[in-house]
């Protein structure tokens, strides 16, 4: 299945529709900010999330950190990844929707990796607090559902880019590096986690909570179009989207896509990858 049109990147949380019959729902809890762990999301999963929907970890599901030198949140390998997708019920035909509380950044790393193995997936906008407001007379489920368990198959996962691969583009400008971090992280003011602070040569800076509403919705096509083709985005031109640690800039390949932007790829091992290696130059501004 064609992921790209069998579903947009992003869909109005009031046209999801129910679990079942080829459809899964994925709980995808995560929090580039705050302090919770895995099992305090998955606590709150059980105290009510979407009919039907089945909770996904990022770290122990759309990670693998057993990998070392690959960033802090490194993509798990095509077999085991097929092995995921195969216990969340997930199939070729399957169509996927996921969503995040607070923070969209988890839930997009899941419908990235599925759209890049060519499976249909897709954001709920907004998340599990738009959902509610969109069904108000559908009660939120409480406890855990196991899925059914499917058939699958390994796929590879496409428009991803190495870090030699990102060195060439920064010497050559022959792709768009856009960091997905906050402004001051991308500057250089700060940096909590990882082991430099700046950014890759050349990069320009996309926030991608810049792409989001108050209220968490997504802003409109055509503003985030703007935003992204005032920071050099052509839509022609190959744009390497990265964060931290490759989750966040989840949020921006969707949102380009969203835009109606061609060519938008993701560097997974991100700046917690980059900045590891002392002979990988680093700018600060």
């Amino acid at each position: 299945m064609n992921s790209e049109t069998a579903l947009p990147p992003i869909v109005s949380a009031g046209d999801v529709p129910a679990a079942g019959d080829g459809v899964v729902i994925a709980d995808v809890r995560w929090s580039l900010s705050g302090p919770k762990d895995a099992a305090t999301f998955r606590e709150e999963y059980a105290t009510g999330h979407i009919p039907g929907a089945v909770f996904v970890d990022l770290d122990d599901d759309l990670s693998d950190h057993s990998v070392t030198g690959a960033g802090r949140h490194p993509l798990p390998r095509e077999d085991d990844f097929a092995a995921t997708r195969a216990r969340l019920g997930i199939g070729p035909d399957t169509r996927v929707y996921a969503y995040g509380t607070d923070d969209p950044a988890g839930a997009a790393r899941l419908v990235l990796m599925l759209r890049f193995s060519g499976i249909a997936a897709a954001l709920i906008d907004g998340g599990l607090p738009a959902y509610r407001a969109a069904h108000p007379d559908v009660p939120m489920e409480p406890g855990h559902n196991d899925p059914t368990p499917v058939e699958t198959v390994e796929e590879p996962l496409v428009r991803l880019v190495s870090i030699d691969e990102v060195a060439y583009a920064a010497h050559s400008r022959s792709a768009l590096l856009v960091d997905a971090r906050a402004p001051e992280r991308f500057r250089g003011d700060v940096e909590p986690v990882d082991p430099r602070a700046g950014h890759i040569p050349t990069a320009v800076n996309v926030p991608y909570a810049a792409h989001l509403q108050a209220d968490g919705t997504f802003r409109s096509p055509e503003q985030i179009r703007r935003t992204f083709e005032d920071a050099g985005a052509t839509g022609e031109r190959i744009v390497i989207n990265y964060c931290g640690s490759g989750v966040s800039a989840c949020v921006n390949v969707l949102a380009m896509e969203h835009a109606g932007l061609r060519h938008g790829y993701l560097f997974p091992g991100s700046f917690s990858e980059w900045s590891a290696d002392p002979q990988r130059e680093v700018e600060t501004r």
